[in-house]
């Protein structure tokens, strides 16, 4: 039996989270033996993790995950509580770390009490693994040390989820830290080309992964009671995603507000929590679209919406994938996405998705970029549901490679 340890920092609901569980769940518990390092053992997917997945806790990482998450700020806080014996020598080797543009020295010090014999000696995942792996990937940086450097393995993996050209790797640590990773997972051809144009070092070692789903679980999950209760004699729009200003929801209320005020009957359903849901909740309030959306919070089930749609948005402004298209397709709902990174991929031969243009490249409310999404509903709504190739939705062939590449064969 193999022996495989995956890493992550806790089990938001998210598409990184969502995507890990789907390769569990893909991997025979007969043949593989899965194991789960989190540095928060918390979450709304938490309760989603297979039965047969043994969970660990990353010892120091765990332990200090207060000055792992936010050292700039929780450092001071712990020196303002008095916490001097371990608080001063974290500052000095964070700022340490700092000036020589790379984490490493100060995950090294905090791992300090991870080796055998210490505090917070990981001795549950004492042994050699078949393959360890970086989950989160790039651009983390406490993961892949910890895979690369305190992780007994035949193989180490790591993943690229993100839009690099949006999110910031400091290229010393991808060397220092990813220098040593055996494979690079790309959830996208475009993920790859970012890649291996800032790292063509690594050229070699990259392969494409697609984000695996449980098809058979979504449609089972999308018979679910929710909240969601669809608005009559409307178009009813359902976006999923954390509320954040990546996602777009505060682009999409801007649309919503164009689409009313030219008479158009629509209600938007917006699945989801995240750092801006009371400011997005309160831009509802202020441009006077509330009375046409709902902010339901987070949803560990979001398929009962998608089901129930008749049309699904992502108006992202960037993406590393965008799991939640691959989840709307299951549904053969019809679909309006921004062009992010894994999007055209995605939806590319299906007749009832439309791609528009990525928004500008800023944080910034944008009025062409609501009146570009607009439109593009304008256009859309009535296209119709269609019958999904379930079989497209699969990727076998990659979930192959990867077993191959776990037992040490080559991959194409």
């Amino acid at each position: 039996m193999k022996k495989i340890l995956f890493t992550c920092l806790r089990m938001n609901v998210g598409g990184i989270e969502k995507a890990m569980i789907g390769l569990m769940n893909a991997l025979d518990p007969a043949e593989y033996d899965i194991h789960l390092g989190l540095i928060f053992i918390e979450g709304g997917l938490l309760d989603l993790i297979p039965e047969h997945v043994k969970v660990h806790r990353l010892g120091a990482l765990t332990e200090y995950a207060d000055i792992v998450e936010c050292p700039r700020r929780n450092i001071p806080r712990r020196i303002m509580h008095g916490e001097w014996r371990l608080a001063v020598p974290a500052l000095w080797h964070y700022m340490l770390a700092q000036s020589r543009k790379t984490l490493a020295p100060y995950i090294s010090w905090l791992l300090r009490d991870n080796r055998p014999g210490g505090r917070f000696a990981d001795t549950d995942l004492d042994g050699e693994f078949d393959l360890a792996i970086d989950f989160p990937g790039f651009p983390g940086e406490y993961l892949g040390y910890y895979v690369n450097r305190h992780i007994r393995a035949k193989r180490r993996a790591t993943w690229v989820h993100f839009d690099l050209d949006r999110v910031h790797m400091r290229p010393r640590s991808a060397r220092e830290i990813y220098g040593e990773t055996d494979r690079i997972f790309c959830v996208s051809d475009k993920a790859r080309e970012q890649v291996i144009t800032r790292h063509p070092q690594y050229a070699e070692k990259t392969a494409i992964f697609h984000n695996i789903i449980d098809i058979k679980g979504i449609m089972q999950l999308g018979d679910v009671a929710s909240d969601y209760t669809a608005a009559p004699g409307c178009l009813n729009i359902v976006t999923v995603g954390r509320t954040t200003v990546q996602k777009g929801q505060d682009i999409a209320l801007a649309a919503l507000k164009i689409l009313l005020d030219r008479g158009e009957k629509v209600f938007w359903h917006f699945a989801g929590y995240g750092p801006e849901f009371e400011k997005f909740n309160e831009l509802a309030r202020t441009t006077g679209v509330d009375a046409h959306c709902r902010f339901y919070g987070a949803q560990t089930n979001p398929y009962p919406f998608m089901k129930a749609a008749d049309l699904y948005v992502q108006p992202s402004r960037f993406e590393g994938y965008g799991i939640t298209l691959a989840e709307a397709k299951v549904f053969g709902l019809p679909i309006v996405a921004t062009d992010f990174v894994g999007a055209s991929e995605q939806l590319a031969g299906i007749s009832n998705a439309r791609i528009i243009d990525n928004f500008v490249a800023d944080d910034e409310l944008h009025q062409e970029d609501a009146l570009r999404l607009a439109e593009a509903i304008l256009a859309h709504k009535n296209a119709p549901r269609i019958t999904p190739d379930l079989h497209a939705l699969t990727n076998n062939a990659e979930l192959q490679s990867f077993r191959d590449f776990i037992d040490g064969k080559s991959h194409s």
